[in-house]
């Protein structure tokens, strides 16, 4: 009864100062919801991922550089100029001899621009013709280009990089301009999905020409960045792994330069950025709750000049020490979870917003937002001891003459 008396004593004084109350607890309301809305963040774009490779390439094994396969941005590391390790042509022969190997394609960086009616800057990418049938690619309009086409220099667009580079939605036969050589555009693709915040490889922005043409407009040579080699059954994915990965570093002296990634391997890698991300929100976090901390504190304090010769007159007809002590701790204990409330629901709505309005979509995280109103919680009795315990101290005949 006597902790349910406090709570309520709490609950009064509170109102009565609901301003103040509510600047106080302000830094606690935007730590939990920040950690709150990030781990959320982060554990929807996970769940993307996976959805995404279960999608489309549940049994594909990549294969890059080593340079690049601890990485996500990989192709926007090329674009950008940087320098990759060794994928040849006798890699792609070695992976597609590799059992259970069912098809395997080679994709090359060719350029980062192309001229439409409007110049876009987006990968160029050349490619087997078996591509889409590896990564299940799907064409909306037109068709995939076959390895005999290189001679019409036949490019297939994304959906994206399509709108960016013309007006017609469905630009079909159009010209194409990559590096001075003219392409007619034979095929526009499906929209894929892609996490947001992954770093993820987009087809959509992407335009594609065959490998046999990569000639014409990469002279100096296009860059095999990356191997895509399709399994027969997702029980031989693991296993095939571990020996294409051995084959590999025999064909290079036993130097592990080329990595094999496995989906669920590179699902991992590709939010090595978001959780950098949700690390650095939950140090400003812990930043932020021990200020709002030393906030609490402060103001528990100026509480305990204030009630004074209350403090006073209920030590006169008996309060002890010990009751005292409990009902300031129970005052800013009460600010940390109301804040912490607060806290989740302004992440649960914020999760909201961004699910309507953007390509995230957020998964609640229910644990995150308990420990982080837990860790509110444990601050509040933390930086409540020090007023409460100047509370109880006080003496009742110096408490009664304060006014």
């Amino acid at each position: 009864m006597r902790a349910v008396g406090n709570v309520t004593a709490a609950l009064k004084i509170m109102r009565s100062s609901r301003t103040r109350s509510l600047f106080t607890m302000l830094g606690v309301i935007i730590a939990v919801a920040a950690v709150t809305t990030v781990v959320s963040i982060g554990d929807g774009v996970k769940q993307s991922i996976l959805l995404q490779a279960n999608k489309s390439a549940k049994n594909v094994l990549t294969i890059r550089p080593a340079s690049l396969s601890d990485t996500s941005d990989g192709l926007n590391k090329i674009n950008g100029g940087g320098s990759i390790g060794v994928l040849t042509a006798e890699d792609l022969k070695t992976v597609a001899k590799q059992p259970h190997v069912t098809s395997a394609v080679s994709l090359s960086v060719a350029g980062n621009t192309a001229q439409g009616d409007y110049e876009y800057k987006g990968p160029v990418v050349s490619v087997d013709g078996d591509l889409p049938a590896v990564v299940n690619y799907s064409v909306a309009y037109g068709a995939f280009f076959a390895d005999t086409d290189a001679a019409n220099n036949v490019a297939v667009l994304g959906a994206k990089a399509a709108s960016a580079l013309y007006n017609a939605n469905v630009p079909l036969g159009h010209g194409l301009t990559i590096n001075g050589q003219e392409f007619i555009i034979g095929g526009i693709l499906n929209s894929v999905p892609v996490a947001p915040l992954s770093g993820g490889f987009d087809a959509n922005n992407t335009i594609f020409i065959p490998k046999s043409a990569a000639a014409s407009v990469a002279p100096a040579g296009a860059v095999i960045y990356q191997i895509l080699a399709k399994i027969d059954d997702a029980k031989n994915v693991e296993s095939t792994a571990k020996k294409m990965q051995s084959n590999l570093s025999k064909e290079h002296g036993g130097q592990e330069m080329i990595k094999v990634l496995t989906p669920s391997e590179l699902a991992t890698k590709q939010t090595v950025t978001l959780g950098l991300l949700a690390k650095l929100t939950v140090a400003a976090a812990a930043i932020t709750l021990l200020v709002s901390g030393i906030g609490i504190m402060n103001v528990m304090l100026v509480s305990v000049s204030e009630r004074m010769h209350e403090i006073g007159i209920r030590k006169a007809v008996g309060a002890t020490n010990r009751q005292i002590l409990g009902q300031f701790i129970t005052e800013a204990v009460m600010l940390s979870v109301i804040g912490s409330i607060l806290g989740v629901i302004l992440a649960a709505f914020a999760c909201f917003l961004l699910g309507v309005f953007t390509d995230l979509h957020p998964h609640f995280n229910w644990a995150a937002a308990g420990l982080s109103c837990l860790a509110a919680c444990g601050l509040g009795i933390l930086f409540g001891v020090i007023p409460a315990a100047r509370a109880a101290r006080k003496d009742p005949i110096t408490a009664l003459r304060s006014q």
